[in-house]
């Protein structure tokens, strides 16, 4: 054996399936009459989730992969026991898919109901499994409060590489302290490159994470750039050297630790995250986990890393060069607050409120795309008189629906620094691209963009004494109004920001 030996251990649920028969005909055979209710009511049937479901998931897969796994060790539940063993309860839909007989099921809701998860791992005493494997953890480390079992079968295995699929609350309990450093190699000496650690973007964005969705992957992929570190209690994820984010199953962010410029986005190009696709079985639980897990199970297979990447800097040129040749003479450019130094650390902004006039000081590969982008755009304007391209640098875009998560911000002013507090209701951010192509200017023109105040209810002059105490501070005629500055969008374009976070939330 080796890494392409699986061993899969973490929690393993009990999920309790309620789903309809259409017909008495149509009888599970492994399902029962809900009591007192007729045949053609709910019926019910016992599924493990967790650990033994992707262990199950990974086993049909194996052939195709050439990989060989054991799942956890654990006793079906009693019939007589049911409700003591209970975790969860899933509602189940017919699926529209359904052909004939053949019926096809989606889950419509779920709800926990009382017994957490528990650790389960494989019989290795069975196994007899030599070092080199590949351990799968699934699970939150604060569902394992008793944390010998864990550390009997890590310190028994003493595996080449760890997976984790982490869930919320996120980087804490006992579990994650244990192998947040890595596997142990054999000289008893932790390896954080050989620990891999899978989460959703739904549980980071639970987390105060502001990252975008169903926008476009660009936004996506910039929002997780700009934001990731924004929260200090994450830092050991955000650290961790192989960190798989997951978008639904459309697509997956691969991130190198703190110092890597360059994570990798791989995605779906004709569908956003959450989208349903006919291609695609997300009407199966976890099946879209399984993609990503085999996805990363191949990072832990190759000696180098995988080097695909959004190029933006030449989609910027393909769409400038396109409109030359079509003779197109009106352009509106999405480029970014970035390009002002974000996320000023360690580089303060020389002053504040920020301006167009500020110095462009890219600190990421992403910021240096716009920059490039920005700059193709003038030398396009200078070829072409007639021309008008605006570029837009658009702050942190929000829909209203993520006006809630604010409030998780309001006790530390260092949350949102990054930034300067901005962001943009999308729909402001949809009027200035209107107004950017009503404008009668030729040449090229660059407008800050973002709403009329901060995303903090403490004032400018608390925030910018906490975190910018040195840099030179223009006060504000409002005590929140943006610190990046509009008035040039205001003044040339008529830009009328019209949606405020505070006066949003609970609508």
């Amino acid at each position: 054996m080796s890494a392409r030996s699986l061993l899969v251990a973490g929690a393993v649920s009990y999920d309790y399936l309620l789903y309809q028969m259409p017909t008495a005909s149509a009888y599970h055979p492994h399902a029962r009459n809900a009591e007192g209710v007729g045949e053609d009511a709910a019926h019910l049937v016992i599924r493990t989730g967790g650990a033994d479901l992707i262990a199950t998931l990974l086993t049909a897969a194996a052939a195709k992969h050439g990989i060989q796994v054991l799942g956890p060790k654990l006793q079906p539940p009693a019939a007589s026991c049911l409700r003591h063993n209970a975790s969860c309860i899933c509602d189940l839909a017919i699926d529209d898919r359904s052909l004939g007989s053949e019926l096809r099921y989606s889950v419509t809701r779920t709800k926990q109901i009382g017994r957490s998860p528990t650790w389960h791992s494989p019989d290795i005493d069975k196994a007899n499994t030599p070092p080199g494997s590949t351990v799968v953890i699934t699970g939150s480390g604060e569902a394992f409060r008793d944390l010998e079992p864990a550390l009997d079968f890590l310190q028994r295995v003493r595996p080449r590489y760890i997976i984790h699929h982490m869930t919320r609350p996120l980087a804490l309990g006992p579990l994650w302290d244990l192998i947040r450093n890595g596997p142990m190699t054999r000289d008893g000496v932790p390896d954080p490159e050989y620990l891999a650690v899978i989460i959703d973007a739904d549980d980071l964005r639970a987390e105060g994470i502001a990252i975008s969705k169903a926008l476009s992957w660009e936004a996506t992929a910039e929002d997780f750039v700009r934001n990731l570190g924004s929260n200090g209690r994450l830092d050991t994820l955000v650290t961790c050297p192989n960190l798989i984010v997951r978008f639904g199953a459309e697509g997956v962010i691969y991130h190198r630790g703190r110092d890597a410029c360059d994570p990798k986005l791989f995605y779906h190009p004709r569908a956003m995250e959450g989208e349903r696709r006919s291609d695609t079985d997300t009407h199966m639980v976890r099946l879209d986990f399984l993609q990503h897990l085999l996805l990363d199970l191949r990072l832990a297979l190759q000696t180098q890393s995988l080097r695909i990447a959004i190029w933006l800097s030449a989609t910027g040129y393909n769409v400038l060069e396109a409109c030359r040749k079509l003779k197109i003479k009106n352009i509106v450019l999405a480029s970014s607050e970035t390009l002002i130094g974000i996320p000023f650390d360690p580089h303060p902004p020389e002053s504040l409120p920020i301006t167009e006039e500020h110095e462009r000081k890219p600190e990421s590969a992403y910021s240096l795309s716009k920059l490039v982008g920005e700059t193709m755009a003038e030398q396009y304007a200078r070829w072409d008189p007639e021309v008008k391209i605006v570029s837009l640098r658009f702050s942190n875009v929000m829909l209203p629906q993520e006006y809630s998560t604010f409030e998780g911000w309001q006790k530390d002013p260092k949350l949102r620094y990054w930034n300067c507090w901005g962001y943009i209701d999308a729909r402001d951010g949809a009027q200035s691209v209107h107004l950017s192509l009503k404008s009668e200017k030729k040449g090229h023109h660059q407008y800050l963009i973002a709403a009329p105040d901060t995303c903090m209810r403490m004032s400018n002059d608390e925030l910018v004494k906490a975190v910018f105490p040195n840099v030179k501070y223009n006060k504000t005629a409002g005590p929140n109004d943006t610190l990046l500055s509009i008035e040039k969008a205001k003044k040339e374009l008529g830009f009328k920001p019209a949606y405020k976070w505070q006066d949003q939330v609970g609508k």
